[in-house]
């Protein structure tokens, strides 16, 4: 049985350049959905939005239970055959039907649990996401695993791009939801025809299963895993479908689009980079003790200063791009800014907790998240407001990170008091960034503002650039990059 890939510990600045062009192209999908949202955002209304937030949540479900974790247990798979790979692919053929006619049967029935229906169309148009999700997670991972970051970056950049171009084509002739709905479709053919050409001489067709049946309980673990963060986060939405309406889940969307989606797009690009590195410190935690604790580190850094300028500059920035009518949106920007803050570092410490194995620690910890959400959409429910919509996934959040890290301090594989100074560090830096925004933005912006307001404006929000050039060699991020060669 010829052995296809190794699993190799590749250096910190491979794995840094691998993490810079996956979230490279999730820049570039980020930037023209700015300009693909503008248009959209002015073309339909809310409700259409929350008809097809609605669709995008319940096909989520539905490549959730087909997908089943094939790509993390290709990254994680210490050796890899071909037949294990052949073997793969014909389950992930099998899950992707069963779970794409699951879906499509079915429409009907969630689109009145949502009380939304007019996603029933939409839903049986995503039914074909639902089928090659499993393959497209299958195949990425191989990619990914391969080393060709590059290449996956630059076709999902173009895939994503032919599936806004092609939803624009069929907005402008038909004028109406189902047109949002043949982006994500159109862009993960694409991805998956990319993936299957990168992947060329490893996927050549479907095989036995037998090779694939020590696998399947990983991947058992991995879509439980799923389906506990799955619920934890749509049940408060689908409170506030019932109690606000879909005109409601529309603005969350679009509010979403600029706040919490770029933040997960770079926190998917530094998992997709490093989950492979986690299986290293899956019998010890003797490297995972410094390495780990540099990552969060890192990560509370780059994402403190993020989240400052985030939370003033984005609710002033969404009605300019998206137009009149999303003014409820513009406010929801905010928590959902802290929100996909918060996201990055517990993603990525429970990805590592996940790749050595440890799912009791995430079970737990997503327990408990599962317990705030359910109160979360009961407020909502009894209270016909969208504040515990945002706040429980939020309250949730924080409680899983802080239960993560308390459990992985105990066992080794993160050193408290450093990780603490760099969180406190973080939190400061994205306050002095925020404050500083938010003084330009008062100064420069409001009702009345002078020549010298302006001035002034522009000059408290440089204070930040000016003192992090200055002092950029003492910063705690500039250290840790320089540490691993990533800063020179």
């Amino acid at each position: 049985m010829r052995e296809i890939v190794s699993l190799r510990q590749a250096g910190s600045r491979k794995v840094a350049i691998g993490a810079l062009w996956i979230y490279g192209s999730q820049v570039g999908t980020i930037l023209l959905q700015f300009g693909y949202a503008a248009i959209t955002s002015r073309a339909l209304d809310p409700a259409a939005f929350g008809a097809y937030s609605v669709a995008l949540t319940v096909a989520a479900l539905a490549g959730l239970l087909a997908n089943g974790g094939l790509g993390q247990t290709v990254a994680r798979v210490q050796s890899l055959t071909s037949a294990t790979v052949e073997g793969l692919l014909t389950l992930a053929l099998l899950v992707g039907l069963i779970g794409a006619s699951a879906l499509y049967l079915t429409s009907g029935f969630w689109s009145a649990l949502w009380s939304a229906p007019d996603a029933e169309l939409l839903l049986k148009v995503m039914a074909i996401s639902a089928f090659i999700s499993p393959c497209l997670g299958l195949t990425s991972g191989l990619v990914r695993r391969l080393g060709r970051f590059r290449q996956l970056s630059i076709g999902i950049l173009a895939s994503n791009l032919l599936g806004m171009a092609l939803s624009l084509a069929v907005l402008a002739v038909h004028p109406s939801a189902i047109a949002l709905t043949v982006s994500p479709v159109a862009a993960q053919l694409a991805q998956l025809a990319t993936f299957l050409y990168l992947g060329r001489g490893v996927v050549r067709r479907p095989g036995n299963l037998r090779p694939v049946r020590t696998h399947l309980s990983f991947s058992g673990k991995i879509m439980l895993t799923f389906l506990l963060a799955y619920a934890t986060g749509n049940l408060p939405r689908l409170a506030g479908s019932h109690a606000l309406g879909t005109a409601f889940l529309g603005q969350l969307n679009r509010a979403e689009v600029l706040s919490s989606i770029p933040l997960q797009q770079l926190q998917n690009a530094i998992v997709q980079a490093v989950y492979p590195e986690f299986r290293h410190d899956e019998k010890s935690p003797v490297r995972a003790f410094r390495v780990w604790t540099d990552m969060l580190g890192v990560i509370a850094w780059l994402v403190g200063p993020i989240a400052g300028l985030g939370c003033v500059a984005i609710p002033a920035l969404l009605p300019v791009i998206f137009g009149d009518g999303w003014e409820l949106a513009a406010t929801l920007t905010v928590p959902l800014v802290l929100l996909g803050a918060v996201q990055m570092p517990t993603v990525v410490l429970m990805s590592g907790i996940e790749a050595i194995g440890r799912f009791a620690w995430i079970w737990f910890t997503q327990a408990l998240a599962l317990v705030a959400s359910c109160a979360g959409a009961v407020l909502a429910w009894q209270l016909h407001s969208w504040v515990p919509v945002v706040i429980a996934p939020l309250a949730a959040t924080i409680v899983q990170h802080l239960v993560h890290v308390a459990v992985a301090i105990s066992w080794g594989y993160v050193d408290g008091r450093r990780l603490l100074l760099f969180y406190v560090g973080g939190l400061l830096a994205g306050v002095a960034v925020g404050a500083s925004a938010y003084a330009c933005k008062y100064a420069a912006f409001a009702d009345g503002a002078t020549g010298w307001g302006r001035i002034l404006g522009g000059l408290a929000l440089l204070c930040p650039v000016i003192a992090a050039f200055l002092f950029r060699r003492q910063l705690p991020i500039s250290k840790l990059l320089a540490t691993y060669s990533i800063l020179r």
